[in-house]
């Protein structure tokens, strides 16, 4: 399913919006380029879409098994403070891209192909991500009524959990998200530049 669905739209807007803070926030917070930060800030709201629809499919009985994450683990509260959310999660002693079962294995395989992508260090990229995934649940929960933000999520997919490479190239909303996000987090000309 694509990002046309109204939780979709709403998701990458607020995301789109959080981002002018919150990957300044993180490359200063961790001194990476903010062109990693950027592509570690897209791949945390991709990859939470993909674990919460692989969560969802595994407890079918759960209805509310996805949207019971987003209400514990976000804060839409993060989205209106961006900066101020990253620096918090930035400051934990010991923050998990795994983000207890939602990533799982799938953390190490994102971080390992973000840091062939970017050149910076595998521990700055995961404490991004482990500071980024937050946000994402909280715009997630911001994005419509539980009911319709459960349903637009139970009809994803979880492809990039097993290969995090398919979000350049996939066509779902996962894929939609991480390029949009990637774009919109980088730099003004780079920007410019990748669109001449």
């Amino acid at each position: 399913m694509e990002i046309a669905s109204r939780p979709g739209q709403r998701y990458v807007a607020l995301l789109e919006r959080a981002s002018k803070a919150a990957v300044p926030a993180l490359a200063d917070g961790l001194a990476i380029d903010r062109g990693a930060a950027a592509e570690a800030f897209a791949a945390a709201a991709s990859l939470v879409l993909a674990g919460l629809s692989r969560h969802q499919r595994l407890h079918p009985a759960d209805l509310r098994a996805a949207g019971d994450l987003v209400e514990e683990y976000g804060s839409p509260a993060d989205v209106s403070a961006p900066e101020l959310a990253i620096g918090a999660h930035l400051a934990r002693l010991d923050p998990s891209p795994r983000l207890g079962g939602l990533l799982g294995e799938t953390a190490a395989r994102a971080v390992a192909w973000l840091a062939d992508r970017t050149g910076e260090s595998p521990e700055a990229l995961a404490r991004a991500l482990a500071a980024s995934a937050p946000l994402a649940l909280g715009a997630l929960g911001s994005s419509g009524s539980p009911h319709a933000v459960e349903a637009w999520v139970g009809e994803l997919s979880d492809a990039p959990l097993s290969d995090p490479a398919r979000l350049e190239s996939d066509g779902g909303a996962e894929g939609e998200a991480f390029r949009r996000l990637r774009r919109r987090g980088m730099p003004w000309l780079h920007r410019m530049l990748a669109s001449t």
